[in-house]
C-alpha cells in the first residue's frame, strides 16, 4: 500500500510536468492518457486546487512544495507545523512547512523563489527527502542505478536524489 500511495504520487507529479495541453472532465488541459493517473491521485487527495487548475502547466518551485507536503502528511496522518524558518518572498505556510521540514531549501538571501519552475535535480532531492522523512527505515540506496550519459551535468548535491529516483522508476 506504501509504495503504491508513492507511486501514485509520483506519476501526478511527472504527469503534470509532461502532459500536452486537452481538456478533458475536470482536469484542466489534461490529456486523455493521463486522466486515470489524475483520478488515482485525486483520490488519495494528492491534486492541489493550485494544479488542478491546470494540469498540463510546467510545475513551479511553490506548487512541487505543496504537493509533497500534502503527500506527507496525509502517508503519515500527521499535520506538519510552518515553524521557524520563513522566507521573505512568500508567505506559504505549506513552503514554510516544508523548509521546517528539511524538504525544501531557499534560493539565497531569505527568498525561496516560488514561482520558479522546480528543476528535476530538485524534483528528485525533494522526492528522496520527503520519502526518508515518510519512512526512515527504508532502504534509500542507490547503489546499482545505471549512470546517465550525462552523469557530469547532474549537480553533486543531486546525485544521491537522481540516482535514487532513477533507480526506483520515478524519474
Amino acid at each position: 500500500m506504501k509504495k503504491t500511495f508513492v507511486l501514485i504520487a509520483l506519476s501526478l507529479i511527472f504527469v503534470m510536468c509532461m502532459a500536452p495541453a486537452a481538456v478533458i472532465a475536470d482536469y484542466e488541459g489534461a490529456s486523455s492518457w493521463a486522466v486515470p493517473e489524475l483520478d488515482k491521485a485525486a483520490d488519495c487527495g494528492l491534486i492541489t486546487d493550485r494544479v488542478m487548475g491546470d494540469v498540463s502547466g510546467n510545475v513551479t518551485r511553490e506548487e512541487f512544495a505543496e504537493i509533497v507536503v500534502r503527500m506527507y502528511e496525509l502517508f503519515t496522518g500527521k499535520e506538519t507545523e510552518a515553524g521557524d524558518i520563513s522566507f521573505t518572498d512568500t508567505a506559504n505556510k505549506e513552503i514554510h512547512k516544508a523548509a521546517n521540514m528539511g524538504l525544501v531549501l531557499g534560493v539565497g538571501d531569505g527568498k525561496f523563489a516560488p514561482d520558479n519552475l522546480v528543476t528535476r535535480e530538485q524534483m528528485a532531492v525533494i522526492l528522496l527527502r520527503t520519502l526518508k522523512e515518510m519512512n526512515p527505515s527504508a532502504d534509500f540506496s542507490a547503489d546499482g542505478a545505471e549512470k546517465f550519459a550525462d552523469d557530469n551535468m547532474i549537480s553533486a548535491y543531486a546525485r544521491e536524489g537522481v540516482y535514487y529516483c532513477s533507480k526506483n522508476n520515478l524519474l
